[in-house]
């Protein structure tokens, strides 16, 4: 008979709980507050444990924690008084299984104790099976390359998650390597055979949403059915229209256990809920786990590491690709770039690179321009010049050495040619032999439009920045609203609590020394008082 641990300090909630669960199969055992809980989880564990949010000494958030913290794979279904979304999210934050809402009906209880038991069981089926067990730490280092503190934080992370299947976001810049953590989970918690299903929900119509999510009676589409067993990975969240995003609550509600949700985002889903433009409870669904992954230049450290890694998988059809190596200064000029593509760009970037050289040692100038600091870049004669003999050598070469056919095909003086030819320095200025021609003037106009080109697009990065900064202000001060707020809630309900304390000595002295009558009146009204805060604010 599957077990089932009620934590309440209200005895009158045991009862009615205890009256509405055993007649279904459970059987009840209760605890008045969260540290009797945990002493009672520890001797012996529950299937579910059912509990309360607001308790004294220990409340259910910090029961929930240290539950958690025991034994990471045990399901608690949280109960509040509270309609605020922040006890709710906070409860699914630190792992709980789901939330009800005071007062609740019955049948929300029931269902929520039946999808707890459903998930329990996949559970302990996974751990008979040997699935679910971990991931191994040269998987993680595999597909996670790097060694900066940004990465080791990430790794820590990643490896905690593979333990549970409860919902995660991924939050992160584009390129940032979320779709790279979504299969590591999927490997670690996923059966060999089981499907990974990745939808883009930015390149979906409704429609198609509709079908693959949803389905037709609501119970899960296509894609909900192809998960079964394995990893649904929606990307791009905020892309789900609204409608879409309301009845995919209920889909998440009914088949939460039979797989693992993943979901990614670019953007603040937390900002568009407060704005009214993302469905809260969907929120409140797939964000109970947030991992935020950094952006490449907030991981700089990792760069060097990622290059060699990038290189081996390129093909070269000259070298060896292992061979190929990357000066210092070249390594330099990639790890000081800003890398807006993140990972993405920067795979591209050297596979292009470590693909096309011809020599085994790439140096800093066969790098792209655009990722050099602008005060290393050569000035517009250095530039011109260096085209120039590049040139210059190749008419000769196809000349065969002949400076008077050379001369010819060049349009310049013999004498100006053989001169530059035997100049060590081989610099030479179009105006030492000649007038620029349309074609050169219209080349050099071209340069110039490039680097006004190249000016902009930095200033463009540098108000990337100058944004990201004043939205983390802007979050930090709407967090600390959500706080304080919090705050004065707690301030209120403890006052409530002291005058409901202050009325029940008063009651007790008169049952004392003057009125019984009165007293037991007086001590009524209090736990009326106290039922109906339960239940009804």
């Amino acid at each position: 008979m599957p077990s089932v641990l009620i934590v309440d300090d209200l005895v009158a909630i045991h009862e009615m709980l205890e009256a509405v669960i055993q007649p279904t199969g459970f059987a009840t055992t209760f605890a008045t507050d969260g540290e009797k809980a945990l002493v009672r989880y520890k001797a012996e564990k529950y299937d579910l444990v059912l509990a309360d949010i607001d308790m004294k000494p220990m409340d259910g958030i910090t029961l929930l924690r240290q539950l958690k913290h025991y034994d990471p794979s045990c399901v608690v279904i949280i109960m509040t008084a509270y309609a605020s979304t922040e006890s709710a999210i906070q409860a699914l934050k630190y792992g709980a299984f789901d939330y009800l809402q005071k007062p609740f009906r019955v049948d929300d209880l029931l269902a929520a104790l039946r999808r707890g038991m459903e998930f329990r069981k996949f559970q302990q089926e996974r751990a008979a099976d040997g699935h679910g067990t971990g991931v191994k730490t040269e998987e993680v280092e595999a597909r996670l390359i790097g060694r900066s503190a940004a990465r080791a934080k990430l790794v820590a992370q990643v490896r905690k998650l593979a333990t549970v299947r409860t919902p995660v976001l991924l939050i992160g810049e584009n390129g940032t390597g979320r779709t790279a953590v979504a299969e590591v989970l999927h490997g670690a918690t996923g059966a060999p055979e089981a499907a990974f299903v990745r939808v883009d929900c930015a390149r979906c119509t409704e429609a198609d949403l509709r079908e693959g999510l949803l389905g037709q009676s609501g119970e899960g589409g296509t894609w909900v059915q192809q998960a079964t067993g394995g990893t649904l990975y929606l990307q791009n969240l905020e892309c789900l229209p609204d409608s879409v995003q309301r009845e995919l609550v209920s889909v998440l509600r009914n088949s939460a256990s039979g797989f693992r949700l993943i979901g990614a985002t670019s953007v603040d889903l937390e900002r568009l809920v407060d704005e009214g433009k993302f469905h809260d409870d969907l929120f409140y669904r797939v964000a109970s786990l947030p991992v935020n992954l950094p952006p490449l230049r907030a991981r700089s450290d990792d760069i060097p590491l990622l290059v060699k890694h990038f290189s081996a998988q390129a093909t070269n059809p000259q070298f060896d690709a292992n061979l190929i190596e990357f000066t210092d200064e070249a390594v330099g000029v990639l790890t000081a770039h800003y890398w807006p593509g993140n990972l993405t760009e920067l795979a591209q970037v050297v596979s292009q690179l470590v693909s096309t050289t011809e020599t085994r040692v790439i140096t800093s100038h066969q790098l792209p321009a655009r990722l050099r600091d602008l005060k290393h870049w050569p000035s517009l004669g250095d530039y011109l010049a260096g085209q120039e003999k590049q040139y210059v050598d190749c008419v000769l070469q196809a000349c065969r050495g002949n400076t008077a056919a050379a001369a010819r095909v060049l349009g310049v003086d013999e004498a100006w040619l053989a001169a530059d030819e035997q100049a060590s320095a081989g610099t030479r200025s179009p105006a030492a032999g000649r007038a620029l021609s349309p074609d050169e003037r219209a080349a050099l106009d071209k340069l110039k439009a490039e680097l006004e080109r190249q000016e902009a697009s930095l200033q463009d990065a540098k108000q990337v920045v100058r944004d990201r900064e004043a939205f983390l202000n802007e979050s930090e001060a709407r967090l600390f609203e959500k706080v304080q707020a919090q705050q004065e809630k707690e301030n209120e309900l403890e006052q409530r609590e002291e005058d409901l304390q202050k009325r029940l000595r008063l009651a007790l002295e008169l049952e004392a020394k003057y009125d019984p009558v009165a007293a037991a009146t007086l001590k009524s009204e209090v736990e009326a008082s106290r039922r109906r805060d339960e239940f009804n604010e």
